[in-house]
């Protein structure tokens, strides 16, 4: 009678895959994601403007608009964030994004008010916009007027 060893059972421990880096876009393809990304806010922005600018406007469409303009800033903030952006313009972007999230937190308070003093009473954090005009100018994009 032969004996044979039984086989012992190789063990394989499963090798840990990286995850893939996203490829990053080249520069018209950042312009035209940057472009489309931006345009929410700028539209959200626009309405909440011509409201607030009428001689007397109402502070239940302030209020309502200024929700719109956070919702706004907040999914361009995630969209920033969530872009590979070109190399050098990934600085400006991360900028961008920082700069956005004050001014969501600033419009989310407003939309939050219930007197004028309440909207009066809330402060911007106090941004000159040139991240974004950089930003703009990196991805060939015209600059755009400072409100």
């Amino acid at each position: 009678m032969t004996v044979t060893a039984a086989a012992t059972p190789t063990m394989t421990t499963p090798s840990a895959s990286a995850s893939p880096t996203p490829t990053l876009l080249t520069k018209a393809q950042a312009a035209a994601r940057y472009t489309k990304i931006v345009k929410p806010v700028n539209d959200a922005l626009a309405l909440w403007q011509k409201e607030a600018r009428k001689a007397n406007p109402s502070l239940t469409k302030v209020r309502a608009l200024s929700g719109k303009v956070a919702d706004a800033n907040a999914a361009f903030v995630r969209n920033l964030q969530s872009t590979p952006w070109p190399a050098d313009v990934q600085p400006l972007a991360d900028e961008v994004a920082a700069s956005s999230a004050g001014i969501l937190s600033s419009y989310r308070q407003m939309s939050k008010a219930k007197t004028w003093d309440d909207v009066n009473a809330v402060e911007f954090p106090s941004s000159d916009n040139s991240s974004a005009q950089l930003l703009r100018a990196k991805l060939g994009l015209p600059e755009v007027p400072i409100n």
